[in-house]
C-alpha cells in the first residue's frame, strides 16, 4: 500500500489512472479507501475509467464501493458497471437491496440478451459462434424461459462452486462448469434427476450443463449429510466431497417436469444406467454428483488407515457397520 501512496499521483489521478487500475485488482477496497482518505473524487476517477473503456473486476469493486457507502458512484455510472460487465447476473445479486436501480439492470439484460450467455459461459459470443456452441446455450436458455413463462432478467445467480456456478430459472437449476471428475457413473435413487447433464467439448475448455429441479437447501444438517453418506455406502458408493452444501430436499417428487418430456434416456445424463425409484417429496437427495467413486475398488487404492481415518463421516460408517457385525455375531440383533 505505501508504494501506491508513492506513485499515485494525487494532483493528476488521469497521469496514475494505469497504477489505480493495477492496485483496484489486487487491493481493491484499501486504495478505494485511500482515495476517499485524500478527498479523491471517485466519480472523476471512474469517469476515466468509463471513457479508456477500462475493463475492471466490476463486481468486487461494486462490493467495496457499497461498503464504503459509495452506492452513488455505481448509479451514476451504471451503464459502464453494465456495458463491460461479465458477470452480470452476479452484479444483479450484489445490488439487491441497495439504492441502486434493479429495473435499469432488468432493463439492460433483456435488451443485451447475449450477457446472460456471456456470464454463463465465461466466454465471449465470438468464440462460442466460432466453437459453434453459441446457439446450443442460446436454445436451452430460451427453452427454458419458454417453459417456465420467465425472461432473460429473470434469471438469476445463484452460487459459484469450485467446479461449476449455479443460476436459476423459475422452478429449474441450470449448472454450467469445467468437466467433472466422476462423469459416466452408476445411477441411483438419491442423485436429483436431471432433465439434461452433459459434456459439451469446444477446442480449449469442456461445458459441464447440467438442469435439475430447485431443491429446498435451508435447515441441512450434518445428520443429514450423513444420512445420505450412509444411503450412498450401502449401495457401494463413495462419496468424497460430503458436505451440507451438496445435501438438498425435494420439494417435489424426484421427476422430470417439462413440458412433452416425461423421462430422459440414460444418453442424455451420463449415467450407466437408468434408475426409475422415485423418491417423495421432502426426500433428501444429492445435488453434486461429482465426487463419486465404486467404494471397492475406491479403498483398494487409497488404504483407510492411511488416509481416511479423520473422515467423521466414513469412521462413523465403519464403526456402525462394525457394531452391527458384532451385535448380531452375539445375537442381539
Amino acid at each position: 500500500m505505501k508504494e501506491y501512496k508513492k506513485i499515485i499521483n494525487l494532483n493528476n489521478i488521469e497521469e496514475s489512472i494505469q497504477e489505480i487500475e493495477v492496485a483496484l485488482i489486487l487491493i481493491p477496497k484499501k486504495i478505494l479507501s485511500f482515495l476517499l482518505d485524500k478527498n479523491i473524487n471517485l466519480d472523476e476517477v471512474f469517469e476515466i475509467f468509463d471513457k479508456k473503456n477500462i475493463n475492471i473486476d466490476f463486481n468486487n469493486i461494486a462490493e467495496c464501493l457499497i461498503e464504503l457507502k459509495q452506492e452513488k458512484i455505481i448509479i451514476k455510472h451504471i451503464n459502464y458497471f453494465l456495458r463491460e460487465n461479465s458477470r452480470i447476473l452476479e452484479f444483479k445479486k450484489i445490488i439487491r437491496g441497495t439504492k441502486i436501480n434493479i429495473n435499469l439492470v432488468n432493463d439492460f439484460i433483456n435488451d443485451n440478451e447475449d450477457s446472460v450467455i456471456i456470464d454463463i459461459t465465461q466466454k465471449s459470443i465470438d468464440y462460442l459462434k466460432k466453437e459453434k456452441v453459441y446457439y446450443f446455450f442460446k436454445l436451452i436458455i430460451e427453452e427454458l424461459l419458454k417453459n417456465e413463462n420467465k425472461k432473460y432478467s429473470d434469471i438469476e445467480f445463484i452460487a459459484e462452486g469450485d467446479f461449476s456456478k449455479v443460476y436459476g430459472i423459475g422452478s429449474k437449476v441450470i449448472k454450467v462448469g469445467d468437466e467433472r471428475r466422476t462423469y459416466n457413473i452408476k445411477n441411483n435413487k438419491l442423485f436429483l434427476k436431471p432433465l439434461y447433464r452433459n459434456i459439451i467439448k469446444t477446442s480449449n475448455r469442456d461445458f459441464y450443463v447440467e438442469i435439475t429441479e430447485r431443491v429446498d437447501t435451508k435447515g441441512i444438517t450434518e445428520e443429514d449429510v450423513y444420512q445420505v453418506y450412509k444411503q450412498l455406502r450401502d449401495d457401494g458408493i463413495y462419496w468424497d466431497d460430503a458436505k451440507k452444501a451438496n445435501v438438498g430436499r425435494l420439494l417435489k417428487d424426484n421427476k422430470i417436469y417439462f413440458d412433452g418430456v416425461d423421462s430422459v434416456d440414460k444418453e442424455s445424463t451420463g449415467y450407466t444406467n437408468d434408475n426409475f425409484e422415485i423418491l417423495p417429496k421432502g426426500s433428501l437427495v444429492l445435488l453434486d454428483v461429482d465426487h463419486l467413486y465404486e467404494a471397492d475398488k475406491y479403498f483398494e487404492e487409497w488404504d483407510y488407515d492411511t488416509y481416511f481415518k479423520k473422515d467423521i463421516y466414513e469412521s462413523r460408517y465403519r464403526k456402525e457397520k462394525n457394531d452391527e457385525s458384532n451385535n448380531r455375531s452375539r445375537g442381539i440383533i
